[in-house]
């Protein structure tokens, strides 16, 4: 037909599905096209088993004769093998190729599935992670972006790469960087100054690099200046936020971050730089400045100041080189394992560890991994660290456990930890509140090592600075 031709147009009824038999669930798929003869519809019976809507598809009609004539189905002998054949093997290939990803909120799960660069959402809604509409979305459906590359969890909502730039929707409390406090959003362009390269989140602050740009931006909360962007040395009040991307001040040679519990950490080939909260010291730049609001060198030592390997923070902060280790921040109770002649630490070079370090976990009570040993120190209020009657070990002990470590979790007043061959073990104050024993099992004995059930304990884990990074022009990073 001609494009012209406006009545020949309008004979084409849509695509439907007839309302299945009651005796038998068969479904007519009537016609998208005419015969040569165009005198009748065409129309084939085909027996389906199981539920069918009344309707499917809603294409144009242009759309719908652009996709056929290009097959080459204007025959009615080619059209329904066609149809059938191309629903076989998208069916098939969404089943196999799409990348599936999950975000949690509030123990509230919503799925993601990317397929040929289009995204489709399900489960909670509350907050619009799965754009507009009710508060659960139970079946797959289109998110309406444009054409997309990847997509990366944020924490109750989502930020995509696409042709167009970066995008992000869901729970957003102004964190997201499109310039908006709705807290449901919907999928709206973050406006970056050129195409993105690379993009790190944590939960309520990420940090991204474009082209043709120097150093990075970054935008969410900035209630403790972790963010890096302010000019002045003001403590930033509380719940400021930053709603679009600004420059990260003196980020120019950072090639990666690490941010938790309000504090960010930046890596340059020079240095370890650190900002945002260090109300004890935790930042380890020297000082004790409530906040620090731009990014700063951390106080290390010459021959190690650009060879940190990681940074552990849980109540104090420790910087790992090699396997020498540093730590700052909170002392209260001997964690920092140096004694117990300051409270707080502000200098790293003057806390370093006597021994050799190769994991590091904790709170106030911390806990070392060190030539497969284990070493502890800090509170010991409920007998966590050792069975003797005293509040804290300012010196660091060996903790002897049942068998082979391979993972160390502590929380709160009590270690748990993974032996080799996969049971969980626990002492210190009960555990009811971070994993559950089960109904069968015996309530952890704050003294003794006692096995845990994890029957239904889907993984164990303590306060991690860990976040996504994204090198868009590159492999994924860790």
């Amino acid at each position: 037909m001609s494009a012209g031709n406006t009545s020949s147009e309008a004979r084409i009824q849509p695509f439907q599905l007839a309302s299945r038999s009651s005796a038998s669930p068969v479904a007519a798929f009537h016609h998208i096209g005419f015969s040569a003869d165009r005198d009748r519809p065409v129309t084939a019976t085909v027996g389906i088993k199981g539920d069918l809507p009344n309707r499917v598809f809603t294409l144009t009609h242009p759309t719908i004769a652009t996709i056929l004539y290009s097959a080459d189905c204007d025959d009615h002998r080619t059209l329904l093998p066609f149809l059938c054949k191309k629903f076989f093997m998208v069916h098939n290939a969404f089943a196999r190729d799409a990348r599936e990803l999950a975000t949690s909120f509030m123990c509230r799960q919503t799925r993601l599935q990317i397929f040929a660069g289009r995204v489709f959402a399900s489960g909670d809604n509350e907050f619009g992670q799965c754009g507009p509409g009710p508060d659960t979305i139970p079946r797959p459906r289109r998110v309406r972006i444009p054409p997309t590359l990847d997509a990366w969890d944020a924490a109750g909502a989502w930020f995509a790469s696409t042709t167009q730039g970066l995008y992000a929707w869901g729970m957003n409390d102004g964190r997201l960087g499109v310039g908006s406090d709705n807290v449901d959003q919907a999928p709206s362009r973050v406006p970056l100054p050129g195409p993105l390269l690379q993009l790190t989140t944590f939960r309520n602050a990420t940090f991204v690099r474009v082209a043709g740009q120097p150093g990075w931006l970054a935008f969410g909360w900035n209630d403790t200046g972790w963010l890096g962007v302010a000019t002045d040395g003001r403590r930033r009040r509380r719940g400021n936020c930053v709603r679009a991307p600004r420059h990260v001040i003196g980020s120019d040679r950072v090639s990666r971050f690490m941010s938790a519990d309000g504090m960010t950490f930046g890596w340059t080939p020079e240095a370890l730089l650190a900002c945002g909260d260090n109300m004890n010291g935790q930042c380890g730049v020297g000082s004790t400045e409530a906040h620090i609001n731009t990014l700063t060198p951390v106080a290390l030592p010459d021959d190690v100041k650009g060879r940190v390997d990681r940074v552990v923070h849980v109540s104090s902060t420790f910087f790992i080189s090699g396997r020498r280790c540093f730590g700052c921040g909170n002392n209260v109770f001997g964690q920092l394992g140096i004694g117990r002649s300051r409270q707080c630490i502000c200098d790293p070079r003057i806390a370093e560890l006597p021994f050799l370090v190769d994991d590091v976990a904790g709170g106030t009570t911390t806990v070392f991994l060190t030539d497969g040993q284990l070493m502890v120190c800090g509170d010991n209020d409920s007998g966590q660290a050792s069975p003797e009657n005293v509040p804290a070990l300012p010196t660091p002990i060996r903790l002897d456990p049942p068998g082979p470590v391979s993972r160390v979790v502590v929380l709160g007043p009590t270690i748990f930890l993974r032996l080799t061959d996969g049971s969980w073990v626990g002492r210190g104050a009960d555990s009811g509140d971070f994993v559950d024993p089960g109904p069968d099992a015996e309530r952890v004995n704050p003294t003794a090592w006692t096995p845990l059930s994890t029957r239904g304990v889907r993984r164990v884990a303590g306060v991690e600075a860990t976040g996504h990074v994204i090198e868009v022009d590159g492999s994924d990073g860790d």
